[in-house]
C-alpha cells in the first residue's frame, strides 16, 4: 500500500504521534555557526554551495572543534557512503584542503562569533 493509499484510508504503521526533535546541542549549534561562518569566508553566493560544501565545512569545523577520528568518520560515511567511503576519502581531503585555501586558511571561529552567528 502506498504512502497516499495510507493516508486516505488511515491505514499508518506508526499509531503514536511523531515526538519533536530534541533541541541541538550548544557543540551542534557551535558546529553549525562555523560551517556558516566558512561560507562567509568563503564568498561564494548562497545558491552556489550544495552539500559536499556543506561537509567540507562541517569536517573543518569538526576538525577544529573535537579533532574525534569517529566523528569525522561518520561525516565519510554518511556523505560518501558506507561501502564506498575507504574508496572516495582521500579525493574529500583533496577538497577540503582547496576549500580550505578558499577560506584562507582562517578556520579558527571565536565563541563570541559562534553565539552572533546562533542569534542571527
Amino acid at each position: 500500500m502506498g504512502v497516499g493509499r495510507m493516508a486516505r484510508s488511515g491505514h499508518w504503521p506508526c499509531h503514536r504521534p511523531l515526538a519533536a526533535p530534541p533541541p541541538p546541542s550548544v557543540s551542534t549549534q557551535y558546529l553549525l555557526s562555523m560551517v556558516v561562518e566558512y561560507f562567509g569566508r568563503v564568498g561564494l553566493p548562497g545558491h552556489l554551495y550544495n552539500r559536499i560544501h556543506f561537509f567540507l565545512a562541517l569536517y573543518i569545523a569538526s576538525d577544529m572543534e573535537e579533532d574525534n577520528p569517529t566523528s569525522k568518520r561518520s561525516i565519510f560515511q554518511f556523505l560518501l557512503g558506507r561501502e564506498h567511503w575507504p574508496d572516495l576519502y582521500k579525493e574529500f581531503l583533496k577538497l577540503k584542503v582547496e576549500f580550505f585555501h578558499a577560506m584562507e586558511h582562517r578556520a579558527w571561529v571565536t565563541p563570541d562569533l559562534c553565539e552572533e552567528v546562533c542569534r542571527g
